[in-house]
């Protein structure tokens, strides 16, 4: 059914309220899941700083006190993304998340590991409080005479919390990541995930979704939830999802809703 203007689609980011059952859409891609006792934290790995501002807010409105810190992941590739447009005004970073409450009864730690075989660090938590966050990096500006470097590697967190406790019951067999049978895609869900690991390509004719290296598991659950919604993706070599297209594409971008920073490629 054709969209109205004005009306907002089916499942699309702008008809829903913040959840953290949200940060599925960080799960299905290459987002970490790590849980302690009745706890748990979720954790990605992103390039380019607007992507770090807009996921600080995202995190921040779901009252998962959210950090970030400079990431380097050795090994793991990125495929290319659009050059940054110039920032006209100065970005201001998000208010930093409070520090959480005090984890009490901790009885046992169960590390999903990163794609280094290594668990993921736990640098920060300090006698069982999480400490507070950096300010956001700025988005540096190209130089235009000069080919843009590499972008820089951030990884963005939650704190360690009970408010996630029921999403890492249902995506964690013991320490590996599994979505659950019933998983789905929303609008929401899906923003997050474009957010963190997507890209825009080619003159803006196709879509490029990060997924896990490790997670095997996840890659057909988001091949078939983006199916659901009316969206076909071919699994390509990174690995990663691709969606080719200006229909497709069309879909996609009115599913996510709006444009959330200026620095953002957006479909």
């Amino acid at each position: 059914m054709p969209l109205v203007a004005g009306q907002l689609p089916i499942f699309g980011a702008s008809s829903a309220d913040p959840s953290p059952n949200d940060l599925a859409g960080l799960l299905i891609g290459p987002g970490r899941l790590v849980r302690m006792g009745g706890t748990a934290r979720v954790s990605v790995v992103v390039s380019h700083a607007w992507r770090v501002h807009v996921l600080m807010a995202e995190l921040g409105v779901r009252q998962l006190n959210p950090a970030w810190e400079p990431a380097q992941v050795p090994g793991q590739r990125r495929e290319p993304e659009l050059q940054v447009p110039d920032i006209d005004a100065p970005i201001e970073a998000p208010r930093p998340a409070q520090p959480s409450q005090e984890v009490d009864h901790v009885d046992e730690v169960e590390d999903v590991l990163a794609p280094d075989g290594d668990s993921l660090p736990e640098r920060d938590i300090r006698e069982g409080v999480v400490e507070s966050p950096a300010p956001v990096p700025e988005e540096p500006v190209p130089d235009g005479e000069h080919p843009a470097p590499a972008p820089e590697e951030f990884t963005v967190r939650t704190a360690y919390t009970g408010i996630l406790a029921p999403l890492s019951a249902a995506w964690l067999r013991e320490t590996e990541k599994v979505p659950p049978e019933a998983f789905v895609l929303d609008g929401v869900r899906l923003r997050l995930w474009f957010v963190a690991a997507g890209s825009l390509r080619l003159n803006d004719s196709e879509i490029l979704l990060r997924l896990g290296a490790q997670d095997a598991e996840c890659w057909q659950p988001a091949q078939k939830a983006l199916w659901q919604l009316g969206i076909d993706a071919e699994l390509a070599k990174g690995p990663v999802l691709k969606i080719s297209g200006r229909r497709k594409i069309r879909r996609f971008g009115e599913l996510i809703g709006d444009h959330p920073h200026a620095a953002a490629p957006w479909p």
